[in-house]
């Protein structure tokens, strides 16, 4: 079970940014993986640079560059013999610095955007592997994180799993979100099969989300995952020896904040990017882990508008570039 959990973790963390998992990933984690044995905790944070590039054409002007930090905590505990409980912390910010300007609304890129986060989670283990859980987050992704009510962000998952024998299991979902892309306030079921063909491989089909993942004896290993709508990450890897590590691998992803002064109460500044890289992780021991990464971004912009259908209404495109990433964690 903790070979899975570990590479669950590993998978889930293949869609994201490459930086440590925000409390919503963290929580999601604690549903899918195995009862804590006891009071466990742990921290992790990361920064990531990109230095300054032009913000491509003459309507816009200026450059963006983006320092970007991630910190975050999870802490769960049994509670009594058949229930766990986890509460998880997260705080993002993107520092940027530049002359960039959105160019209908004729405003500049803020130079801070924000994202504190707070969540919790339960389960509760029933007979035969079979168990239920619950996680709910708040945060506000924004220039002026809670300013109102207008730049919070709510959403809550109910799990319920069923195995099918000793290495896989169906995952039932029921998510309610008010900033997603597409459906807003309307809790949406989700479905996946989990399987764990051998001890170092793991299949999960389904939707919102999928992952194929794979390590050879030989010290290579593999990674593929998607989440809706355009979140993509795929990885190969190899391993020198039981704690070093190398990767090389391409991610799609973007996300979004409310600008306080903003002029329609549903637009959100968005920002997509995709990226190759390469990066080594090291693993000295069970509690703790470092990671240096760098690479190059491109098909970068921002924009502001509702979803994803207005990127091309008020954009600002950022010229490719590198990046820069480093950052570790650790289990107490």
């Amino acid at each position: 079970m903790r070979t899975t959990w570990k590479v669950l973790a590993a998978a889930l963390a293949a869609l994201g940014a490459g930086m440590p998992a925000q409390a919503s990933e963290e929580l999601l984690l604690r549903l899918l993986g195995p009862p804590a044995r006891g009071s466990e905790a742990r921290v992790s944070y990361a920064a990531q640079w990109r230095p300054e590039r032009r913000a491509e054409g003459a309507a816009h002007g200026g450059a963006v560059e983006v320092l970007t930090q991630r910190a975050a905590l999870l802490s769960a505990a049994p509670l009594g013999a058949e229930a766990e409980g986890s509460v998880a912390l997260g705080l993002r910010h993107h520092g940027l610095r530049g002359e960039a300007r959105l160019p209908k609304a004729n405003v500049p890129l803020p130079d801070h955007l924000w994202d504190p986060t707070l969540g919790a989670a339960y389960r509760r283990f029933l007979a035969l592997g079979r168990w239920t859980g619950l996680a709910a987050v708040v945060n506000s992704p924004s220039d002026r994180p809670f300013h109102s009510a207008r730049e919070v962000s709510v959403s809550a998952t109910a799990l319920y799993r069923a195995p099918r024998g000793e290495r896989a299991a169906w995952l039932f979902f029921l998510r309610y979100d008010n900033t997603r892309e597409f459906w807003n306030h309307i809790p949406l079921p989700g479905l996946a099969y989990w399987a764990r063909p051998t001890p170092r491989s793991m299949v999960v089909l389904g939707v919102p989300y999928s992952s194929v993942r794979w390590a050879g004896e030989s010290g290579w290993g593999a990674s593929l995952s998607y989440a809706l709508l355009r979140t993509l990450g795929a990885e190969a890897n190899y391993r020198f020896s039981g704690a070093l590590q190398a990767y090389a691998g391409f991610h799609m992803d973007s996300e979004s904040h409310f600008r306080a002064r903003r002029d329609h109460r549903e637009d959100r500044l968005w920002y997509y990017e995709k990226r190759v890289q390469a990066g080594v992780r090291l693993d000295p021991s069970p509690r703790w882990s470092l990671e240096l990464a760098g690479g190059h971004a491109f098909d970068r912009y921002y924009f502001e508008g509702k979803d994803f259908e207005d990127r091309t209404r008020d954009r600002v495109p950022v010229a490719d570039g590198p990046f820069l990433r480093a950052g570790g964690s650790l289990r107490f």
